[in-house]
């Protein structure tokens, strides 16, 4: 959903996903290469750094001519800063960690929508008016309970918030309807 008070910027989000996902693999034990998850965080949105906007993913998930823009912009912008800094390894993390086929970029990518989550309950999901944008999110949060089922705990305690707000909601919608 589209609000100004939810938006931040990409170096607090870069940065909140590297706290994230160095919390998380510290407190359990993932399996996971810890180095080459943060360096596909660092890089992550790299290609959003310095955009005066970047399409949102329920927007380009809802509109597919959009999303593969999205996809193909991102990929040529990511290919010149990794050929202008002569750092190709930018562009391997960014596709890797955007396929999810390995495991770490699977952790990534959950940390990475993670971290979004935990912005929105920060700013008490404003912006968020009807039963579809709140079921948005937490349909994201299910994502990576098949392959880190220890991470149920932190993702419940993220989605009864979420509902929480998500009941006052329509809540107050019933009463401005009636």
């Amino acid at each position: 959903k589209s609000n100004e008070a939810m938006h931040t910027n990409v170096a607090a989000h870069t940065f909140g996903t590297l706290f994230i996902a160095y919390d998380l693999m510290n407190k359990f034990d993932l399996k996971l290469d810890k180095k080459h998850v943060m360096e596909m965080l660092l890089f992550h949105d790299i290609v959003e750094a310095g955009m005066e906007f970047d399409i949102e993913a329920p927007k380009a998930e809802m509109d597919q001519k959009l999303g593969e823009y999205k996809r193909t912009s991102e990929l040529k912008k990511v290919k010149k800063i990794s050929k202008d800094t002569g750092r190709p390894y930018i562009y391997d993390l960014f596709v890797e960690i955007e396929a999810k086929e390995t495991r770490e970029a699977k952790f990534a990518k959950f940390v990475d929508g993670f971290e979004a989550q935990n912005h929105i309950l920060n700013n008490e999901c404003k912006g968020f008016n009807t039963e579809e944008d709140f079921d948005y999110v937490l349909n994201k949060l299910n994502a990576p309970l098949d392959e880190f089922p220890e991470l149920k705990p932190y993702v419940d305690e993220v989605k009864s918030k979420i509902i929480a707000y998500k009941n006052k909601v329509v809540k107050k919608n019933k009463k401005q309807l009636a």
